[in-house]
């Protein structure tokens, strides 16, 4: 699936919510007819398709505001203020977001990196902070790193777990299904180390 919303705009936002519920709500004044397991099967699928995209939707708008909030930008500078190696910011960009239900959202972050790279014309060695402390890594939702890294605890191979997202709609590739599992596998670590020594 991995569906990008139609736009970033808020106006546009609220008005695709609306839209989006109005589906829903005529939706539910019928009656959808199924005769077999397969007809159930793709009702289920599209009654999922349309509230997972508005779920995405009302996510995106609730990460906006809050990327924006003064609080927050608050929070990011004290958290690059203490990141290793002097950074500077690059201004604000667009990301692209995967969530849990497979649907891309666009939000405007800043991104910063460091003082030598940016000399050096390297561009690998940024960070969008805010995104950083909402626990969003590799364009992926908390969420959805959730479950990535469950499905890897379950299945025996990074492969596999790729097969089975495919099959629930995300499209992840392997290399970022590794990498979002260990840094789970990491944090759970660290929680762990400070249970035992509190």
């Amino acid at each position: 699936m991995n569906t990008g919303l139609k736009t970033e705009n808020t106006a546009d936002i609220d008005a695709e919510i609306q839209e989006t519920n109005a589906y829903l709500q005529n939706f539910e004044q019928e009656i959808h007819r199924v005769n077999s397991p397969e007809e159930l099967e793709a009702l289920e699928r599209e009654i999922r398709q349309h509230t997972d995209h508005l779920a995405a939707l009302l996510l995106q708008k609730q990460l906006q505001a809050n990327l924006d909030s003064e609080e927050q930008q608050a929070q990011e500078a004290e958290l690059i203020h203490a990141w290793p190696g002097r950074m500077k910011s690059e201004g604000y960009e667009t990301v692209r977001i995967l969530t849990l239900g497979g649907f891309y959202i666009t939000v405007r972050a800043r991104y910063y990196r460091r003082v030598c790279d940016r000399k050096n014309g390297k561009r690998h060695k940024g960070v969008y902070g805010a995104l950083v402390l909402l626990g969003i890594h590799d364009r992926c939702t908390p969420g959805l790193s959730s479950m990535v890294s469950a499905w890897s605890a379950l299945l025996s191979s990074f492969d596999e777990v790729h097969q089975v997202l495919g099959e629930q709609g995300i499209n992840l590739g392997v290399k970022v299904i590794r990498k979002l599992t260990y840094r789970y596998a990491d944090v759970m670590l660290h929680l762990e180390s400070e249970f035992c020594l509190s």
